[in-house]
């Protein structure tokens, strides 16, 4: 009985005649909007959840990268090794084998040779 007062078939105490074609439209009207109107809704509630799933899986994912990131910057300087005097002067000497006027540039097919020839300080 509410379905019928709330779309106005319900005049006067006494429902209209049902095989009014009228109704029937104002029926199917009245319930294909509300139909529509709950897709739309849930249709937008949905791509709002896959937004908000899809934006914090980036941010965790973001911060396990960025911690494996920071925790292999830690570890590079745990091991203590200092570049001393002298494998400066060795990697010196090796530069000088390739770059004798002292121009400080050689060629890039030069480089991989020096990295060959020089020690790992």
């Amino acid at each position: 009985m509410s379905f019928l007062i709330l779309n106005g078939l319900f005049i006067g105490g006494i429902v209209d005649n049902f095989t009014n074609i009228d109704m029937y439209k104002s029926i199917y009207v009245y319930a294909s909007i509300h139909l529509y109107a709950c897709f739309l809704f849930a249709f937008y509630f949905f791509i709002s959840l896959f937004l908000s799933q899809v934006a914090m899986s980036f941010l965790i994912l973001n911060g396990l990268f960025i911690g494996v990131i920071v925790d292999n910057f830690t570890n590079i300087g745990s091991e203590n090794k200092e570049i001393t005097m002298e494998a400066i002067e060795e990697f010196r000497e090796v530069w000088l084998k390739w770059d004798p006027k002292g121009t400080f540039v050689m060629p890039s097919h030069s480089l991989f040779a020096v990295l060959q020839v020089s020690y790992q300080p």
